[in-house]
């Protein structure tokens, strides 16, 4: 089991819960242990999912637990969905099939499934995993199609709380979108060391007349990119099969924002 991160035991212990703040860390499960409580006690249910019970029938007789039946995608000869704790918000993806999977952390429930934290680092190795099996795939962010010259652009501000309703009418209407716009580093900090131990910048803030700690205190650039690209799995968006993106925008250039960019 993997040892929580500074800033997923800070979450955990103040009780500020992914649930409520979607994107407050790098990772979308803060207490992989709970989560994995959980997923034990319905692990019964889940398992109908090697046989011929749809998802949606196994969602409906879940009771702590969330499963997004149209996030279903396959590697290989494996199936994998993504599951969700109605209570945390602390998200995991299970996997069924046969084949060695290349991520950190996995538990396997009584060889009827395997249970993958969705921490930052998994979803690197799920990149990798998925595009080194289907380059077509369009599970993650991509410059192609109509991306390579134009995009619809959908901002960043309180982005984590739209993006259930712009996935639904993106898939519907079958367009392409730039799902996320960051301004990077100055406004979203993702050095959680400095923010913990104190050490962010001070910066001007005129409108209230004092100095701010640099960035926006909730989201992390890491956390907002994850929750995005779940958030269009849970709806399917995958399904259509067309492109969309995810970028930053407005970088500044020159002076310290470049070491820390």
């Amino acid at each position: 089991m993997a040892e929580p991160s500074i800033i997923n035991r800070f979450l955990v212990q103040n009780n500020i819960r992914i649930a409520t703040n979607p994107a407050i860390s790098p990772d979308l499960v803060l207490d992989f242990d709970e989560l994995l409580d959980e997923i034990t006690k319905e692990k019964d249910v889940l398992a109908g999912l090697k046989d011929t019970v749809s998802a949606k029938d196994i969602d409906a007789k879940l009771k702590k637990l969330i499963l997004w039946p149209e996030s279903e995608f396959s590697v290989s000869n494996t199936r994998f969905f993504l599951i969700e704790s109605h209570t945390t918000g602390d998200s995991s993806l299970i996997a069924f099939g046969e084949e060695d999977l290349p991520f950190e952390n996995i538990e396997v429930m009584d060889n009827f499934f395997a249970v993958i934290p969705l921490y930052w680092q998994n979803l690197i190795h799920l990149k990798n995993h998925v595009q080194a099996n289907d380059p077509a795939s369009t599970l993650f962010p991509k410059a192609d199609g109509s991306l390579e010259k134009t995009s619809l652009g959908v901002g960043a501000r309180f982005t984590t709380l739209h993006w259930p309703a712009v996935a639904w009418a993106m898939k519907h209407l079958n367009l392409s979108m730039t799902a996320n716009q960051n301004s990077i580093p100055r406004e979203l900090v993702y050095d959680v060391a400095a923010m913990s131990e104190n050490r962010l910048a001070e910066v001007p803030f005129p409108f209230i007349g004092r100095n701010v700690p640099e960035g926006h205190q909730g989201q992390s650039v890491m956390g907002m990119s994850h929750a995005s690209i779940m958030t269009y799995l849970k709806y399917g968006f995958h399904q259509n099969n067309i492109a969309w993106g995810f970028n930053a925008d407005h970088q500044p250039i020159g002076g310290r924002y470049d070491e820390i960019e």
